[in-house]
């Protein structure tokens, strides 16, 4: 059976991949479903401007594992979609995905952009 997915609010539809990605075994319960993933990241936007910060990442998720994400880092895009103009729920949406699938992060730390590709998966606790 095809796996069914909500529906995205992107805002530039040109941005999405072309294809999209295989579904392997991996990615799915014992019941068929497709599992979705977030990155377990804690989000926050400033009270001025459009302005998305990273306040925490929650141990056990890709963010907090990679080591890649520290508090008060820029997110700017995910899968090369701008941030600027989304509300969290939206940026949410933007960040879950099939489970071993890799979500794109546009970071920035400082004045240095940094370009970030974290695998989804389910939390492993240590």
């Amino acid at each position: 059976s095809l796996a069914s997915f909500p529906e995205p609010a992107y805002q530039n539809y040109s941005s999405l991949p072309k294809v999209m990605p295989t579904v392997s075994p991996s990615m799915m319960h014992s019941d068929g479903a497709v599992k979705m993933v977030g990155l377990g990241l804690s989000l926050a936007r400033s009270s001025v401007g459009k302005t998305t910060y990273v306040t925490g990442t929650i141990p056990g998720y890709a963010a907090h594992r990679s080591g890649q994400l520290f508090v008060n880092d820029i997110l700017e895009a995910v899968d090369e979609v701008d941030v600027s103009a989304l509300d969290l729920e939206e940026i949410k949406r933007l960040t879950v995905g099939p489970q071993n699938t890799v979500c794109a992060l546009t970071v920035r730390r400082a004045d240095k952009q940094l370009h970030l590709h974290l695998v989804r998966q389910a939390a492993v606790m240590d």
